[in-house]
Order: C-alpha cells, then structure tokens, then sequence
C-alpha cells in the first residue's frame, strides 16, 4: 500500500533541491517553468531528465518543440523563481519580461545569460508517469557562471552553506 499524499509531501519537504527554470521555444513562442526535479543522467551521452507537470504551461510545448533548457539558479535569482513557478500570477511570454537577461545556444531554447549552468537540450525521451513527463534531454551545449546556488528545502528558498570535509 502507497503511503498517504499528505505524509509523502511532508517527508519530501526535507530534500533539498537546486532551483532550476526549465524553457523552451515552440514556433515564435517562449515558455518555462520553475523546476526541483531535475538530475543528471548519463555523461556519455551526456544527457539528464527534468520532470514537469502535465498542468504547466510549457509542458505541451517541450513535447511539440523538441527542445528544452535547464537553467540552474543562483541565490540572486529569487524573483525570477517565484515568476517562472506562477507565485505572481505570471504566465506565457510575460515571465520573460522582467529585465533579466536571455539568449539563446544551439537549440533555439531560452538560456538565462547569467545562470549559474545552463544545459541546452533536444528530447531524446518523453515518458509519462502520473502527473509528470520524464523529459530525458541529449545535452547540446553548456553555459555558466559563477555563485552561490539556490535551493529549496521545507517550503523556503535557500543557499547552500560553506563546504564540509567528508
């Protein structure tokens, strides 16, 4: 027997994820979404996989497009989190008009100019689960920067601490 929703949101509150807005461009149009379900998955080739809900405006549009970017954020990106999860009200091209910065790498995705990493990526894989498509991405091209990453643990925004010796 699965365990209760309730119980299961409260235990994954513990488990601390990078913040990631997930783009993509589909014909003229641009859209993204906040992500915490995104990892690495294979370096040879390299590709990783970002989990987006089936409601999010920019779930069709990766699936139509092909195409996606994953760009990770740093602690200075706070607002830019909040727009891009829907925390202000903010859909479609709209979250793109907040002065930060976007460009563009080999596939045509909008990449956040001074995210911390951005991975370009054409969907190698879609696979549906629940509420969720697993997008497995065949990175095309890289980018990044420098700074203290952000995350999300129990409900509030974060950054990692000082380094620990193992």
């Amino acid at each position: 027997m699965a365990v209760p929703a309730k119980e299961f949101l409260a235990a994954m509150r513990q488990l601390a994820g990078a913040v990631n807005i997930v783009t993509t461009r589909h014909g003229a149009r641009r859209a993204g979404l906040t992500a915490t379900a995104v990892c690495s998955l294979s370096v040879e080739p390299p590709r990783l996989l970002a989990c987006v809900n089936k409601s999010a405006g920019a779930h069709d549009d990766i699936g139509a497009s092909g195409r996606f970017c994953v760009n990770v954020l740093g602690v200075q990106h706070i607002d830019l989190a909040q727009r891009f999860a829907g925390a202000l009200g903010i859909e479609g091209e709209d979250r793109f008009a907040d002065g930060a910065e976007w460009g563009e790498l080999a596939t045509g995705a909008p990449v956040l100019a001074d995210a911390l990493a951005a991975f370009d990526c054409r969907v190698h894989q879609a696979i549906e689960s629940a509420s969720h498509t697993i997008f497995i991405g065949e990175v095309e091209r890289t980018a990044g920067g420098d700074g203290a990453p952000l995350i999300y643990l129990d409900g509030a925004y974060r950054t990692a601490g000082t380094p620990t010796q193992a």
